[in-house]
């Protein structure tokens, strides 16, 4: 590079450093954190009472924060992490816009928005809570209010009511607003409205809040009846209210399921009719009934007429069938039955329970399954209530142990008739639940799907557990172990086994036989010699003597190694070297290089090559052996020459060498002939 292009380069190359320690100083600085913000405020606009929902962050993590509305805090909380999310209402506030600010308290960040409040208006009647109800004659409490508006105004309401006969009634009030926006008056009617407002008729009653310019702001609606419940349950005496004419003469009825009762009933001198001398009969079903007033005399015509329902609603009561161990049992049919009438019926669900509606009273109660009636007795309801129902069905626990009293797994126990299967635990256990009494049960047990105990349980009492004990039988097994010419082989390892898994027995064959006891079902057995499986086989033990014979092709084979070398020449006098595991064993070649083995024990055998004065070996292998058999072991390295094993490579070198030579002197023989050609053929001319 030439002086002026160095000196071009020098100040960019010191332009670029100064940049880049300043961006790594710069990277070193403490991070900061963002201030407090708002990221999202929903809704933004609302009446006093509004749910607001805000989300945002602040710089101190876990830090305390408030939230504020026009500078008050309304709560505190603290964040996770950096997050702010929560939830509040909007407090008492004038109409209009105000600020919310979430406002960290460790690092005095904020962070605000607007909240638009709306002008509201409120109009509600008192009324009893359901089932109680007002009566004719009643006053009723209406309260007006008014949130979000005007500090300090006053503010006149017309509040109208229209009876069920659609006649009107009205009345103007007036209240001044706090400085927040709120205010409200209590009006009482009729007793406050002009004369003719009154709660004489039965039906509903429509209150509205209207301004005075007559814009209709809010409306609410009351029930005025004839009974103070609308429900009334069997022994409660009914109270009947209404207004007519002072002394007037009435009719008060009552009709509904095989019911009808009237009564003539005077009003007092102020015009009200006070009727409770009826009360609903020990045996009303549960149904509708009507309450109907007439005048006598006709001075009153009220429309509508007075004429008003109620129910006899019954008790929600929840009853459990269980078994007589207390648990609880599906798909049980259960009544309840009341002087020979059904007064409810269900069936239980899959935890025992079902409901059924009933009324004050003595109910012969009766519980069936599969058909069978097995429980009866009287339920006395008074009132809501959970009652468990005893039912007559037995648990059976069946225990399956061997003659030792050990408790066998996986044993699967049939039951007769209820078709039933299941399978004992590792405890050797398995119950049967809710089973009919009286009845003969038969288990079938078996192992493997191998059947091996038949039981029958005569006549189950109705108790509630039932156990019985099985039995599972020991029977023998006897292995005999034989090669493939059948001859016994003395000394193999027998290790037998569940079929699911785990060696339950090891033993050494004496004249090639094997004998021990096991309880009924499945095994594994398997054959070693020497550390290596012979051979593998099932067994199902289901008899009281086994035998099975396990021939080991594998044990007492001859096997040959022929060791050859490139060009398949035998190679005399090489160590053949056989190893597994334990087993070794070595023999040299002969002359037509093989080397034969006696009594070898089949599967893969480690096979090496070692040629005479070598102490590693030149070939080594895996041999899967299977049968007597010869195999060739082909060492292309070496090469027989005249008796000496040399290695290939180099006899390919000297063949090659002598071929270049050869080669060589061919062509000066050649080229010494055309040389003397040419001179003899000058000397004869």
């Amino acid at each position: 590079m030439t002086k002026p292009a160095l000196k071009k380069v020098k100040p960019t190359a010191i332009l670029l450093l100064i940049l880049m320690a300043t961006f790594m100083s710069l990277s070193q600085l403490p991070k900061t954190s963002a201030a407090a913000s708002i990221i999202s405020m929903t809704p933004t606009s609302g009446n006093v009472g509004t749910l607001v929902n805000l989300e945002g962050n602040i710089s101190s993590p876990g830090g305390t924060y408030e939230i504020r509305f026009d500078g008050t805090t309304i709560l505190s909380r603290s964040a996770v992490g950096t997050d702010v999310t929560v939830s509040f209402r909007v407090p008492d506030a004038t109409t209009g816009n105000h600020v919310v600010m979430l406002f960290d308290v460790s690092a005095a960040e904020n962070a605000t928005q607007n909240f638009t409040v709306s002008e509201a208006y409120g109009l509600k009647a008192e009324v009893p809570t359901l089932p109680k109800q007002l009566q004719e004659g009643d006053s009723v409490t209406l309260n007006v209010t008014v949130t979000g508006g005007n500090p300090t105004t006053l503010y006149a309401a017309n509040i109208r009511v229209e009876n069920p006969s659609n006649v009107s009634s009205s009345q103007l009030v007036n209240f001044t607003t706090s400085a927040t926006g709120s205010g409200g008056a209590t009006l009482w009617y009729p007793d406050e409205f002009p004369t003719g407002a009154n709660t004489s008729i039965a039906g509903n009653y429509t209150a509205f809040f209207n301004s005075t310019f007559s814009t209709l702001l809010e409306t609410d609606t009351f029930i005025i009846g004839l009974t103070n419940s609308t429900i009334y349950h069997r022994n409660q005496a009914i109270d009947v209210k209404a207004v007519y004419e002072p002394f007037e003469n009435v009719t008060v009825s009552i009709a509904g399921n095989v019911v009808y009762y009237p009564e003539n009933v005077t009003a007092d001198n102020t015009g009200i009719i006070h009727f409770t001398n009826w009360t609903v009969p020990n045996d009303a079903m549960i149904d509708t009934y009507t309450v109907r007033i007439t005048s006598i005399s006709n001075l009153t015509r009220k429309t509508p007429s007075d004429i008003q329902n109620f129910t006899v609603p019954g008790y929600t009561i929840n009853f459990t069938t269980v078994n007589l161990a207390g648990e609880p049992v599906p798909n049980v049919t259960f009544s309840a039955v009341e002087k020979g009438i059904t007064a409810g019926s269900n069936v239980s669900n899959s935890i025992g329970m079902l409901l059924l509606r009933l009324e004050s009273g003595t109910f012969d109660c009766e519980a069936r399954y599969k058909s069978i009636r097995v429980g009866e007795g009287q339920v006395t309801i008074t009132e809501e209530a959970a009652v468990n129902f005893t039912c007559s069905l037995t648990n059976l626990r069946v225990l399956v142990v061997d003659a030792q009293a050990n408790r066998i797994p996986d044993v699967k126990v049939f039951l007769a008739p209820d078709n039933k299967t299941l399978t004992t635990a590792l405890n050797g256990t398995v119950a049967f639940t809710s089973l009919l009494p009286n009845i003969t049960y038969t288990l079938n047990s078996s192992r493997y799907d191998m059947l091996f105990n038949t039981t029958a349980v005569s006549e189950l009492p109705a108790t509630a557990w039932y156990e019985t004990s099985i039995i599972c039988p020991t029977l023998t097994m006897q292995v005999n172990v034989v090669d493939v010419s059948g001859n016994p082989i003395n000394n193999a390892v027998v290790k037998i086994g569940e079929f699911i898994g785990g060696l339950q027995f090891e033993g050494t064959t004496v004249n090639g036989v094997v004998t021990h006891d096991f309880i009924f079902g499945r095994y594994n057995v398997e054959i070693y010699f020497e550390g290596t499986r012979l051979n593998k086989t099932t067994v199902d033990l289901n008899s009281t003597l086994v035998t099975v014979s396990i021939k080991c092709e594998l044990f007492g084979l001859t096997v040959t190694f022929r060791v050859v070398d490139y060009f398949g020449q035998p190679i005399p006098n090489a160590n053949v070297t056989l190893q597994r595991d334990q087993y070794r064993a070595s023999s040299f070649t002969g002359g037509d290089g093989s080397a034969t083995f006696n009594n070898v024990i089949g599967g893969d055998l480690q096979v090496a090559v070692y040629l005479s004065g070598q102490s590693q070996p030149c070939e080594a292998t895996t041999a899967g052996i299977t049968n007597s058999t010869t195999i060739e072991i082909k060492i292309d390295k070496y090469t027989l020459v005249a008796g000496l094993v040399v290695e290939t490579s180099q006899l390919a070198t000297v063949i090659i060498i002598v071929l270049v030579v050869v080669f060589i002197l061919a062509l000066e023989l050649y080229r010494r002939r055309r040389s003397k050609q040419p001179k003899a053929e000058t000397e004869q001319e």
